[in-house]
């Protein structure tokens, strides 16, 4: 698994990590005192309930959205795409999860700068969880490359692999 971040390292790695603490004369300050901290990202974001996961996605920064976008909840992925600050990279990783959701999938095909990218679209059209309906309307903006592998095979419905056949004979 590789992960790919941006902007400062350091901030991101204190992000994630818990803060150091200082030597303790004594244990029973320590543990009063780590109750009290806030720990890790992860471990924050692990304690919070759906709900509430939902309603910090539109709003998540960067660390918050590479941890939420591992979740498996099609609804948490649905939520994540409505953040303005969301890149063509988390997009991308959207459109590649096997959780990929019918609203989800849509809200892609409807943002145009998302799905005027090539490899979005490619991502998509390859997703099991896409609609057929919703692939039948990507495979005319393929290269003929990508509708060639998807007559070969690649196609995770008939229809569609009946589609792509149909446009190279057209061609």
């Amino acid at each position: 698994l590789a992960l790919q971040l941006e902007g400062d390292p350091a901030a991101i790695v204190a992000a994630l990590l818990p803060p150091p603490t200082a030597d303790r004369s004594s244990d029973e300050n320590a543990t009063e005192d780590a109750d009290d901290a806030p720990g890790t990202l992860w471990e924050r974001l692990r304690s919070l309930t759906p709900p509430q996961k939902m309603l910090l996605a539109p709003k998540a920064d960067r660390s918050t959205r590479a941890l939420l976008l591992q979740d498996n909840d099609p609804q948490l992925l649905f939520a994540l795409l409505k953040n303005p600050r969301l890149s063509l990279d988390e997009v991308l990783r959207v459109a590649k999860s096997s959780f990929l959701s019918f609203q989800a999938a849509e809200l892609i095909l409807k943002t145009s700068a998302w799905i005027a990218n090539l490899d979005v679209r490619v991502a998509l059209i390859h997703n099991p969880k896409l609609p057929t309906p919703f692939a039948l309307r990507i495979l005319p903006t393929l290269p003929e490359n990508e509708v060639r592998a998807i007559s070969k095979g690649a196609a995770t419905s008939m229809p569609l692999k009946q589609a792509a056949l149909k446009r190279l004979l057209r061609e």
